[in-house]
């Protein structure tokens, strides 16, 4: 049987027991254009973020080079075609430092984006941020401070954001660990900050999770219609095993409902990823996807459906399910097509790790062609949703005649373009 055909009669059969009604097809997307390199520069150049600026329809697309000395974060704007507005620009420099890990949210109201990042000196790492308008001015050009780093061994990293419409305010979350043993448990926290378009600081940390053992990976997705976030995560709590749990946070940060445990089983489960449509016309408001490691060094691509409620709907996805790993899932929503998109790497072979795709239904009734970008050496992939029923891909890559890790975007949507006619 052939790789595509395994992977749609694992998909077909879960969702099949596991879903009451009969799928149905989404809007037939397809891929537009070829791969565009969004940055290909003499630097290792990985952990690409992107977000979509609805106001003027075009993307930001961020990353950092990955240096022996001294890693930047740098951007580049695209329009909603992906072509490349202007030259890349650096968000963030500076000796001694090493900025890493970004990420990036739109704020439509006052058309700018925050994009954040893990600091690291020599006392140790913490969170910054930088407010960069619409049109690529970055407003903050040393950056703000959103956590401490180095204070009695605490680390912070890997920063997440995401913008509240409603409320206005940004909600920047990461994880935290105490290394000094001499202070008192739980020494491992998710924790989140509101900040205003300002730039300023409100309030104080939010604590969304603590523990003794291991949690981390955490990620953010805003529901307008309830005015509410949910935050995922990895948690080794069974000591034996990693599971994903979350909570949901209303505008001013307070926790609203229980937790919930998104996963379980005696397999690790970890790199959550989660995304909202808040517009669904049912009770789901959210899709996370994760890693699903079974067997050991072997990992499928997962997706659980979240109720607004907080509660588990009984949609379980298996979105890849070969003999390679699939890793590095990330997902967006599109309230114009009311679809998310799932993104992964799949490792095929030494020169053949594509990025794979797929659409679903906001209803968990039905979903899409899988699409393979076929790609040397691809990795971290991350995805939004763009102009009408558009898709931006971002990931890294090194062709194959290569030296170093560079940005490439790709376009999946549903356009249909006349034949170009040469004279």
């Amino acid at each position: 049987m052939s790789k595509k055909l395994r992977r749609f009669s694992g998909i077909a059969l879960l969702i099949m027991v596991i879903v009451l009604a009969l799928p149905a097809s989404v809007s037939a997307g397809g891929i537009i254009g070829s791969p565009n390199p969004v940055s290909a520069g003499p630097e290792e150049e990985v952990y690409p973020a992107v977000a979509y600026n609805s106001t003027r329809q075009e993307y930001l697309v961020v990353w950092f080079n990955d240096r022996p000395v001294v890693d930047d974060i740098y951007a580049q704007r695209l329009t909603r075609d992906g072509l490349k507005i202007g030259p890349v620009f650096c968000i963030s420099t500076g000796a001694g430092q090493n900025k890493r890990y970004p990420d990036v949210a739109y704020n439509s109201k006052h058309d700018q984006y925050l994009v954040v990042w893990e600091d690291e000196t020599v006392q140790g790492k913490g969170i910054r941020a930088c407010r960069v308008s619409g049109s690529g001015e970055v407003l903050d050009e040393s950056g703000f401070k959103i956590a401490d780093h180095g204070y009695d061994n605490i680390f912070p990293k890997k920063p997440i954001v995401s913008y509240a419409y409603t409320s206005d305010r940004y909600m920047v979350v990461w994880a935290e660990s105490w290394k000094n043993v001499a202070l008192p448990n739980p020494n491992h926290f998710i924790k989140a900050q509101k900040v205003t378009e300002t730039g300023a600081l409100e309030d104080s940390p939010i604590l969304v999770a603590s523990a003794k053992h291991y949690i981390g990976e955490p990620d953010i997705a805003y529901n307008r219609h309830m005015n509410q976030y949910l935050v995922v995560w990895e948690d080794l709590r069974t000591l034996t095993e990693t599971r994903i749990y979350g909570y949901q946070l209303n505008a001013g940060g307070f926790k609203v409902g229980s937790e919930i445990q998104i996963t379980s089983g005696s397999v690790d489960c970890t790199n959550p990823a989660v995304a909202s449509i808040p517009t669904s016309g049912g009770d789901i408001k959210f899709l996370v996807v994760y890693e699903h490691e079974y067997p050991a060094n072997d990992h499928d691509i997962y997706g659980r459906f979240i109720n607004e409620d907080g509660t588990l709907h009984t949609a379980l996805f298996l979105f890849a399910f070969t003999t390679f790993d699939e890793t590095s899932p990330a997902v967006t929503g599109n309230e114009v097509s009311q679809e998310y998109f799932v993104v992964w790497r799949e490792n095929q072979g030494v020169t053949d790790n594509p990025i794979m795709g797929i659409q679903v239904s906001s209803l968990a009734d039905s979903w899409g062609d899988l699409i393979e970008l076929p790609c040397p050496a691809a990795d971290n992939p991350a995805v939004s949703a763009g102009h009408l029923a558009d898709f931006l891909i971002v990931w890294q890559d090194q062709p194959v005649s290569g030296t170093n890790m560079n940005i490439y975007s790709q376009l999946f949507g549903n356009r249909n373009y006349l034949p170009m006619i040469k004279r």
